[in-house]
């Protein structure tokens, strides 16, 4: 876009389109489903020897917070030998039309000879060989998701609470041995290799109590979720429990993506720069991914020309100039995301890259242009 002196600012937005809603519409039901996301929430509680108090609670409200990010739910509580393996084929089945495979588990779990195990409900287990003929391999849930080739694939596992047998079983490992996650995998465990995780008082496992703000909270990658939910486990137990993952993801992930147009509208601040010790008032618009910007006070409008944005910041380079100054150096601007009516604003030196002005821009009323130019 070509900026003349004569053109005015105001006349500068209008060139601006605003996208339709059917558009719009259009392009978000594209990219959902472009991603088909399937999960098995299983949560058991109800063991005749050493009950649980949370699974189920657990696994009930991870499912309803998946539901919200447009996965396919299956949903399974109390869930004895058979069903929990019919359970687990379903999955693998739904997983080979979807590119994201989720298995969520909250329960009792022992590792025998190395191999980690999922206890059902019914388990009725006397001695070290029927470990394997009366709990579920973990592997069984990792070979579903191999065959069904999806493209990324989660395995999260609350289930290091205690050991539901008696001590005189002391071949039964109270906590789960680390698995290596295969090609495009990431497994979480809700605690360290050797340490039990804590069931809680409350309604959820410390766990998933905190994965369930984690991954609720808009424009973390996958990798920031658990890193985060890691963080607050180890505060609130004081060091006793260290969530832990092992993961061979290649691409990125995001449960839910930060909104992508935080920044349209009209914003207005005033720019401080420290060297000289000046200020001045600043303009931004920003429609259908175009930006304009104005400094009145020195008759300056520029082009930004978006080279990066994501997940609440975006980075931009100043071209077109029209006036003098502060427009005529053609540095890099950034934006952050403060709040729906905050922008930071960061203007940095082509020559140093360092950061020589700053402002706090907040949102205006800008309905009567976009009425104007609505299709």
């Amino acid at each position: 876009m070509k900026v003349l002196p004569s053109v005015s600012f105001t006349a500068l937005l209008l060139c601006l389109v605003i996208p339709s809603s059917a558009q719009l519409r259009g392009v978000e039901n594209t990219k959902l489903s472009a991603e088909r996301r399937i999960a098995l929430v299983v949560g058991n509680s109800a063991y005749e020897r050493s009950p649980l108090l949370n699974p189920v609670n657990d696994a009930r409200d991870i499912a309803q917070v998946l539901s919200e990010l447009k996965f396919e739910v299956i949903y399974k509580a109390n869930l004895g030998y058979k069903d929990m393996k019919a359970a687990i084929r379903e999955f693998g089945a739904q997983m080979k039309s979807g590119e994201v495979g989720l298995f969520y588990y909250a329960g009792h779990a022992v590792q025998v000879g190395g191999r980690n195990y999922l206890v059902p409900v019914d388990a009725r287990i006397k001695d070290e060989a029927e470990v394997a003929e009366e709990a579920i391999d973990v592997s069984l849930v990792l070979t579903q998701m191999k065959n069904a080739q999806s493209l990324m694939n989660i395995l999260i596992l609350d289930a290091c609470r205690n050991n539901p047998f008696p001590q005189k079983y002391n071949y039964v490992s109270k906590s789960l041995v680390p698995m290596d996650a295969p090609p495009g995998t990431l497994i979480a465990y809700a605690s360290a290799p050797g340490a039990e995780a804590w069931d809680g008082r409350g309604r959820n496992g410390v766990y998933t109590r905190e994965l369930l703000k984690s991954i609720r909270t808009a424009g973390l990658s996958i990798e920031e979720v658990f890193k985060n939910v890691r963080v607050s486990v180890q505060r609130q137990t004081m060091g006793k429990q260290t969530p832990w993952e092992s993961s061979s993801l290649t691409g990125d992930f995001f449960f839910r993506t930060a909104d992508e147009n935080w920044a349209e509208g009209m914003w207005e601040g005033t720019a401080y720069q420290s060297t000289p010790n000046t200020v001045w008032p600043l303009k931004l618009v920003a429609q259908n991914n175009k930006f304009l910007i104005e400094y009145p006070s020195r008759t300056c409008v520029a082009e930004l020309i978006l080279t990066n944005k994501k997940n609440g910041q975006a980075t931009f380079r100043e071209i077109n100039m029209n006036g003098s100054n502060r427009c005529a150096d053609g540095g890099e601007v950034v934006l952050e995301k403060v709040s729906g009516a905050q922008l930071i604003f960061k203007y940095l030196s082509p020559q140093s890259s360092e950061i020589v002005a700053s402002a706090i821009l907040n949102k205006k009323e800008f309905k009567a242009q976009a009425q104007r130019v609505m299709p």
